[in-house]
């Protein structure tokens, strides 16, 4: 009797600690210890959904993201995507989306350009499953720097291009602005001034449009 007793109390312990580590995470607060929240990893391994067990592991690869623990960290984002059942429509895409993410963020600081790419590639992809149209462009955006940084510069100058009508088109018109300076950058670099211009034009157009405009963003991931 005693252990059924105690398992909803170990449900919800084990719940509350999942959900203020994602809280956390979210805002950028300090996170628990890795040995306190392997608890909770080893409670959801044993007992939760194919979504919980993801979700747990992918928070304790956010703990050793702080830790500046790059191997340990990406090792565990690799488990955590092995539990996403990707046929199955009640996947949690948003936090498979936010895993590759992360991966694509921790191989750029590492240098594995190639990996990166095909993190972020993965991110925008199933945040376009989740329906998540912002991080599906933001995604495609991420990946313009690796494609300049590995002398694909053609790659990169029409990328931000498609990724800048695809704010437009879905009315993201401060991630348009954003995504401009980019380009200028890009053009800037190769010395190709009138481009510049042109742009710098552009970024003071769409940049008023945008004080005067009203927004329409989706939802972060």
């Amino acid at each position: 009797h005693r252990d059924l007793h105690s398992f909803p109390t170990r449900r919800s312990s084990d719940l509350f600690r999942l959900l203020k580590a994602k809280v956390q995470n979210k805002l950028y607060l300090k996170m628990p210890s890795d040995s306190t929240f392997q608890k909770v990893v080893s409670y959801y391994d044993s007992k939760g959904t194919a979504n919980e067990k993801m979700e747990a592991h992918y928070l304790l690869g956010c703990i050793y993201r702080d830790q500046k623990d790059a191997p340990r960290a990406i090792a565990t984002f690799l488990v955590a995507t092995e539990f996403a059942d990707t046929l199955n429509k009640k996947c949690n895409f948003n936090v498979l989306s936010c895993i590759y993410g992360q991966m694509g963020e921790i191989y750029v600081d590492q240098n594995l350009l190639e990996e990166s790419l095909i993190a972020y590639t993965k991110s925008s992809s199933y945040a376009l499953r989740d329906h998540d149209v912002y991080n599906y462009i933001r995604g495609k955006e991420l990946s313009v720097p690796i494609f300049y940084m590995m002398g694909d510069t053609t790659k990169a100058i029409s990328l931000t291009k498609q990724c800048v009508e695809l704010y437009e088109k879905n009315r993201m018109h401060s991630a348009a602005v954003r995504a401009l300076p980019t380009l200028i950058g890009i053009f800037l670099e190769n010395h190709q001034y009138d481009l510049v211009r042109k742009k710098l034009m552009e970024f003071r157009t769409r940049s008023e449009e945008r004080r005067v405009g009203k927004e329409c963003r989706s939802r972060w991931s």
